[in-house]
């Protein structure tokens, strides 16, 4: 199967905004530096684990799941996004 015909659950608004980085941009006298702010997504701040959970959460419904079991790594912010996909 081609990665493009996997089935997806959204999560999340995409593509996340890029945000020029003007003061160090300034301070080391270009090129123009942006950063990528997936930290603004709209489940609990998430990244690559919300893109991830898309493709986790449509493979778990597709076989008729009704439960997720997960684990993370102390601090990391993993459960977290996992429970907020489950809610969503």
């Amino acid at each position: 199967m081609k990665f493009e015909e996997m089935a997806k659950m959204p999560l999340t608004s995409l593509p996340t905004s890029f945000y020029k980085m003007a003061n160090l941009t300034e301070i080391l006298g270009g090129p123009d530096i942006y950063i990528k702010r997936d930290d603004v997504m709209d489940l609990a701040h998430g990244g690559n684990k919300t893109r991830k959970l898309e493709y986790v959460f449509a493979d778990a419904l597709s076989k008729g799941a009704d439960c997720v079991i997960t684990m993370g790594g102390i601090q990391t912010n993993h459960v977290r996004q996992t429970i907020s996909g489950a809610h969503g």
